[in-house]
């Protein structure tokens, strides 16, 4: 597996789609120095790293500000508490970022601090994250065809300095457009997770 070289990189096998209960293996660059070690998520709970390693020809090497690890492990680990067998089928969450974050994005989806009526705080928080996320790729795409817009003008310095104008103007109009929108949205997800917390 490959990721950020100053991060962490994780994956974890699961017997279902939601986080808990997981047979999980991280990879941690920090202070150049790498650790791959294998952990148990439990419930809500951070991951719980082994005191035991279980793999076997573990390697890593940065490539092109890229983090590699590799490494082995038997089919079955009776002797380890946590590891899976690997002749089943599972779900797998894989995760990466900056080890600032270290696996946030396991558990993150889960909202332990409100503990909501499940699945609901998941797709609740899912609809949350994809909402700010569409916003943000909705401003790069506009951004992207205001300045298609004023590179396909003819060369001409008068109709270029118009165009760059009435680009702004319509910029402006459109961002002012989707703040309102952004917000009217977030007020909507605030009223709905604050109606859930009173129904505890």
């Amino acid at each position: 597996m490959s990721g950020p070289s100053e991060g962490y990189l994780a994956f974890a096998l699961s017997h279902d789609q939601w986080m808990g209960g997981d047979d999980a293996y991280l990879c941690i660059n920090e202070d150049h120095s790498v650790h791959v070690s294998t952990a148990y998520l439990k419930g809500r709970s951070p991951p719980v790293l082994d005191s035991e390693n279980s793999l076997e020809d573990v390697s890593w090497r940065l490539v092109d500000g890229v983090l590699q690890c590799s490494f082995r492990r038997s089919i079955r680990l009776p002797a380890y508490k946590g590891r899976f067998n690997l002749d089943a089928s599972y779900y797998i969450f894989l995760a990466d970022g900056e080890t600032s974050e270290v696996v946030t994005v396991f558990l993150g989806m889960d909202l332990p601090a409100l503990d909501l009526p499940d699945p609901w705080d998941t797709y609740t928080m899912i609809g949350f994250v994809a909402w700010h996320v569409g916003i943000d790729v909705l401003l790069e795409i506009h951004s992207y065809c205001l300045i298609r817009k004023v590179e396909v003008i003819e060369d001409d310095r008068v109709q270029i300095l118009q165009s760059l104008t009435s680009a702004e103007a319509e910029g402006r109009l459109f961002n002012q457009i989707v703040l309102t929108i952004y917000v009217c949205g977030n007020i909507v997800f605030l009223i709905a997770f604050l109606a859930a917390i009173n129904q505890i």
